[in-house]
């Protein structure tokens, strides 16, 4: 049973303060969410609109046993217990042995989620009783993280921000570590690979494969990363500890798995 799930984003100006993330499409949905087939069993969330949104293209598109299975699927909660658990996927992609990236917050969105293996839920991120919006401009990427690893620091699979247009929670995308970011988030130290998707259609910064080519062609990304990543915390907060090229991410990956 296939679905097609398109989700709302909102639009960017491709000359806002982050020149690689592109405008969107007139439906706020970019072409690379609209391309994306995904099942209710990797949809993002088991929400009610996502569990619509499988249910009404099952509607269009299959025949009434498949209908009937995805009806019993949204009565009985089947759509959380046939979920993927997103933390047990492997480092790196089977066929390319590429470095693999699950998106947890898309690009163009101030609210932040993690997911929880426990629950195989993407959930909102909770700081002082509420759930986390941040009040600054939309996240310059897709936040995520690398399954099958380990930050010592955090006890949580090592971070990612994947430079692209705007995937939905729970895809996987194979990526190319650009960077390393290391952050003092009250006084615990925390790491964030910079990447690119590794497939030429998924990129927005073509011939960007490398820390230096990607400050040398955007010398105000450092900038902009920082004051995303700082505005997600109280003033003062967090701070930014260094910028590391390639070679440093991928250490700071084989040291987590």
């Amino acid at each position: 049973m296939r679905a097609w799930w398109c989700p709302s984003f909102p639009e960017v100006s491709s000359s806002s303060t982050y020149p690689w993330l592109a405008r969107s499409s007139a439906t706020g949905c970019p072409a690379a969410a609209r391309s994306l087939p995904t099942t209710c069993a990797l949809s993002s969330t088991s929400t009610s609109s996502t569990l619509s949104a499988c249910w009404m293209s099952t509607w269009r598109s299959s025949n009434r046993s498949a209908l009937n299975w995805a009806l019993l699927a949204l009565l009985t909660g089947g759509a959380s217990s046939c979920s993927t658990d997103y933390s047990t996927l492997p480092t790196y992609s089977a066929e390319r042995k590429l470095l693999q990236v699950v998106v947890e917050v898309p690009a163009g969105t101030n609210h932040l989620q993690h997911y929880n293996p426990a629950t195989r839920q993407f959930e909102a991120v909770r700081r002082a009783g509420l759930d986390q919006v941040v009040e600054f401009l939309p996240s310059p990427g897709n936040q995520g993280f690398i399954p099958s690893t380990l930050a010592a620091e955090q006890q949580t699979p090592l971070p990612a921000l994947v430079l692209a247009e705007a995937q939905p929670a729970g895809t996987v995308v194979e990526v190319q570590a650009l960077g390393l970011l290391t952050l003092d988030d009250g006084g615990q130290l925390r790491q964030v690979v910079l990447a690119t998707p590794a497939r030429p259609s998924q990129q927005i910064l073509p011939g960007i494969s490398t820390w230096q080519g990607l400050i040398n062609k955007y010398p105000g990304v450092r900038t902009a990363l920082s004051q995303w990543y700082q505005h997600q915390g109280r003033p003062g907060e967090i701070r930014i500890v260094s910028w590391k090229d390639e070679r440093a991410a991928a250490q700071a990956v084989q040291q987590a798995r």
